[in-house]
């Protein structure tokens, strides 16, 4: 992920994770808020009705405040999202770019690479997993590098179809780990920047698709207490997990 593109979406996501908790304090004063009855009344039945009607009042807001809010969210992952996919790209096209300089580059390398692919191939498929790896390494100690490149593309394509037409975990196992170790050793220097590049990606995938929280959750006890006649605050609701189990009609 370039630099400019982090930047941006690690705003991008500062901006999320700041308007939710804006608008959590700006709910949970207007609750407070509404509890408290001002002036002199005449009895407690009467500050209790009071009570009550702010209270609804202020649910009401609630309800306004978070659509609007979640509006705002929706808009800003839509943006987060777009730069994710931008970086993705980005990482796409180093990958290829990294990779593609592991392979042959001159006419002549093209050649030669392609007058020995159907024999390696077949010689590969004579191999248990840990032995395509040797055989990998062995051409890199012997200086081959068009050897070498041809083994993983085809090793790797070798070993995957192994891992899913295995008839038991072992044997599955077995062809997975090759996989992942003839990547390490083919990559070298650049395995660990590619994992980890795919893992941050990934990571904030995960981040952006997670729900807000805090403000989905008043929204759901609120809908529930209209729909379904519960009496409790909504605070509550929340704070005991009655939100979690609620199937909303």
């Amino acid at each position: 992920m370039s630099k400019h593109s982090r930047e941006l979406l690690d705003l991008t996501l500062k901006q999320i994770a700041d308007a939710q908790i804006a608008h959590d304090k700006t709910v949970a004063a207007m609750r407070a808020e509404a509890k408290v009855v001002h002036g002199v009344v005449s009895s407690e039945q009467e500050s209790q009705r009071i009570r009550e009607g702010q209270q609804v009042a202020a649910e009401a807001r609630v309800r306004e405040l978070d659509a609007a809010h979640q509006a705002k969210i929706d808009a800003l992952r839509a943006e987060a999202l777009g730069y994710l996919v931008d970086a993705k790209a980005d990482a796409e096209v180093a990958r290829y770019k990294a990779l593609e300089a592991l392979g042959p580059s001159t006419p002549e390398e093209w050649g030669r690479a392609d007058s020995r692919a159907l024999f390696i191939q077949e010689d590969l498929g004579t191999l248990e997993p840990s032995e395509i790896v040797d055989t990998y390494s062995l051409a890199v100690r012997s200086g081959d590098r068009i050897g070498a490149w041809l083994i993983h593309r085809y090793g790797s394509r070798l070993l995957s179809e192994r891992t899913k037409a295995a008839e038991n975990m072992g044997i599955a196992a077995r062809a997975n780990l090759a996989a992942i170790e003839l990547d390490r050793v083919h990559h070298g220097p650049l395995y660990a920047e590619l994992r980890d590049a795919d893992r941050e990606l990934a990571t904030l995938g995960q981040q952006l698709e997670r729900p807000v929280t805090g403000g989905e959750k008043m929204r759901t006890a609120a809908d529930a207490r209209d729909k379904l006649g519960i009496v409790l605050p909504v605070e509550m609701m929340v704070a005991e997990g009655i939100v979690d189990n609620l199937a909303m009609p």
